[in-house]
């Protein structure tokens, strides 16, 4: 049988208690170096001027190197000073952008984790929205836009085409756009930043006080328009909110369809010929509105609108009869041919064609409908009979 040699007295607890103490050292190193390892890191924060600021934790070191990348993998050339990242080239608001940072560690904690530690960060250009894009304002009042944040840079016209009118020495979140004539509409876009591209255009339009809903129509009501013009309406109040699923009604009935492009705008695009020939044509709404007039006044409240459809030009049925072989003359013009219309398009937009000035003038033996060699007289007699036809190029 063998026999264990008892341990001195004390022995035994002293062993437990040197175990004890080196499991707890163990554990303050392991917290120490992940502590450590945690603040060693980078954070990006929004800055009032540049893209970023590269905040540096405790235990981080020091900010060598910052390259930023669009989100098709193309370099964006940045400044680093203090910490902040300014792009050297201007940039798409809203834009997503990928920074990697390069940190040189302290001597002391680089042997360990090595000299350098890169940081991989993401953020978005900032851009700036407007408010409120339907403004009621006073007659002798200015048009002022709001934004959601401050912007350094306003651009704003209409027709797609933008100038610069307003740098603020620094940033605002209102610009005037002086006093304007009436209701109306124009495309404002900002930039937060001077490094950055304006924004998308955004359509602001204004209207008149008024106790009933204001409308705006485009054209303007009790002008003369062609049979394939496209109708804008634009109200002061959400469509949805003032005529509900009702949609507006034209008299007489024109082939076409309405769509809503935003939440203040209908517009109906006629397809086929459109309105008839000669007609007054029509648009009754669900409820009534305060139209606004030429002048910029404000019509009583109606729940109809009305353009005029020009007549037919009788010269111009006598030419594609001609052209046609339905009567037995020839046409012969004393100009050069006009290229045709291309057809309208449903849920296009309306294109703009340069108009050309109309000559009247009566018709001379060149532009009138000539008469073919033919057995009867009678057509030689219409061609000769003087009748005075207005051409108008």
């Amino acid at each position: 049988m063998a026999f264990r040699a008892a341990e001195p007295h004390g022995e035994a607890p002293r062993r437990r208690g040197l175990l004890l103490l080196a499991a707890v050292v163990g554990l303050v190193i392991a917290g120490a170096v992940v502590i450590v390892t945690v603040w060693s890191g980078a954070t990006l924060s929004t800055d009032p001027t540049a893209l970023a600021k590269v905040n540096l934790q405790p235990f981080a070191g020091t900010l060598v190197r910052a390259d930023a990348f669009a989100p098709d993998g193309r370099s964006i050339p940045v400044a680093v000073r203090n910490g902040r990242l300014t792009p050297l080239e201007q940039i798409t608001p809203g834009e997503l952008i990928s920074v990697n940072v390069w940190i040189r560690r302290p001597s002391w904690l680089g042997w360990a984790l090595g000299s350098t530690r890169v940081e991989r960060l993401t953020l978005r250009a900032p851009v700036a929205r407007v408010s409120n894009p339907w403004l009621t304002v006073a007659s002798g009042s200015p048009v002022r836009v709001h934004f959601d944040q401050p912007v350094s840079t306003v651009a704003y016209g209409s027709g797609g085409y933008l100038a610069v009118h307003q740098t603020p020495a620094s940033a605002v979140r209102t610009v005037s756009l002086g006093v304007r004539d009436g209701p109306g509409t124009i495309e404002i876009a900002a930039a937060v930043r001077p490094w950055e591209k304006l924004s998308a255009p955004v359509a602001v339009s204004w209207f008149p006080p008024s106790r009933s809903p204001v409308m705006v129509a485009s054209p303007a009501p009790g002008t003369q328009i062609s049979p394939t013009a496209a109708i804008h309406l634009t109200f002061s109040q959400p469509v949805a909110q003032l005529l509900g699923s009702s949609l507006p009604q034209l008299s007489p009935s024109t082939p076409g369809s309405w769509r809503e492009t935003d939440t203040h705008t209908l517009v109906f695009t006629p397809s086929g010929f459109g309105a008839p020939l000669g007609s007054e044509l029509r648009v009754v709404l669900p409820r009534a509105v305060a139209v606004t007039q030429a002048a910029g006044s404000l019509a009583p409240a109606s729940e109809q609108v009305a353009w005029t459809i020009p007549p037919g030009s009788t010269l111009r049925l006598q030419q594609l009869l001609a052209q046609a072989g339905y009567l037995p003359l020839d046409w012969n013009s004393a100009l050069p041919p006009v290229a045709p219309t291309a057809p309208p398009a449903v849920n296009r937009p309306e294109r703009v064609i340069p108009s050309r000035t109309s000559h009247h003038r009566s018709a001379s033996s060149a532009d009138r409908p000539r008469a073919r060699n033919g057995p009867s007289g009678a057509y030689h007699r219409v061609a000769a009979a003087g009748t005075a036809f207005h051409w108008a190029d």
